[in-house]
């Protein structure tokens, strides 16, 4: 009988904020494609909101290796 791999679980659970990536570059390409002046608050947590998703993306990215090492 053959084992899960131990990093399965945390990579799986990375499925939504991997999407969410694609879904920020969505965001920014239809504020990019207006007419109107983007405020630089709103620009900020445009930003801010990436920076948090790329920080939990990179955490899990590494809890997935310790896993698969045999060290979570």
């Amino acid at each position: 009988m053959r084992t899960a791999n131990p990093a399965f679980s945390t990579l799986s659970e990375m499925e939504d904020s991997v999407r969410n990536v694609a879904r920020w570059g969505h965001v920014l390409r239809n504020l990019g494609a207006g007419t109107s002046m983007i405020e630089p608050g709103a620009l900020w947590v445009v930003g801010h909101s990436l920076e948090q998703l790329g920080e939990e993306i990179e955490a899990r990215w590494e809890e997935a290796f310790r896993a698969q090492r045999g060290q979570a």
